[in-house]
């Protein structure tokens, strides 16, 4: 792959999360840290029950308007509704 090439990844999907609560409401229904996410980190999380069981995971990156949560395309409406 050559420097500054841009590949389109078919089987991801972005959700964006934005406002003035975005970074709280993250804090509070994801399994890592958020505080972690600026311009130059992302962070890969993941969405539980409150038992402990497993739902959805994701990347995290920080962009000028909100959190961009990357995953795959077949559970963003499913992420997007919980």
């Amino acid at each position: 792959m050559e420097k500054n090439q841009i590949v389109i990844l078919e089987d991801r999907g972005l959700i964006l999360t934005k406002g003035s609560e975005a970074k709280e409401f993250l804090q509070n229904i994801i399994s890592n840290n958020v505080q972690k996410v600026d311009e130059r980190n992302s962070i890969f999380s993941a969405i539980f029950t409150p038992q402990g069981k497993y739902l959805y995971e994701f990347f995290i990156i920080k962009n000028k308007d909100g959190y961009l949560l990357d995953c795959q395309i077949e559970i963003k409406d499913d992420l997007i509704k919980h």
